[in-house]
């Protein structure tokens, strides 16, 4: 084992750091958790994960949620502000990851659904109505400054 003598890595520091919250904390709790993140081409931070109650993601857009969790799509600036948010309704499935692509500036998104994802532009019916509904893959790219689908 060797060791270093006299010498101290550099500390590091954040470049930024922001906090997204829901609203009515103190009469209804909320929660959000996210469970992946990718960066694009021009440093844009997407993020997946689920919230229930309501998320804000800037001043302008408040995700709406419900009793149960929910998934969740939104992107940062590359300072930490947020661009634009997506509530995802993927009828008891699930976002389960997300890309970014390093020479655009898109997101990719996979998971599953048990129904239509109107948020990610996927509607129809999904297998048999009088049958137990089975899971269906989903995949979506993104515009990662506007969130255009």
């Amino acid at each position: 084992m060797t060791r270093c003598r006299g010498r101290f890595a550099t500390p590091l520091s954040a470049t930024w750091s922001y906090k997204f919250s829901g609203t009515g904390e103190s009469s209804t709790p909320t929660d959000q958790i996210p469970v992946g993140l990718a960066v694009s081409q021009s440093g844009q931070v997407g993020v997946i994960g689920t919230f229930d109650g309501n998320m804000v993601v800037n001043s302008t857009t408040t995700l709406v949620g419900g009793g149960a969790p929910i998934d969740f799509i939104m992107a940062t600036d590359n300072a930490g502000h947020g661009l634009w948010g997506k509530a995802v309704d993927t009828q008891s499935g699930g976002l389960l990851s997300i890309a970014g692509h390093p020479a655009r500036d898109e997101f990719v998104v996979c998971g599953f659904a048990i129904g239509p994802v109107t948020a990610l532009g996927l509607g129809g019916t999904y297998g048999d109505p009088l049958e137990t509904p089975l899971e269906d893959i989903l995949i979506a790219k993104l515009d990662s400054t506007t969130g255009t689908v």
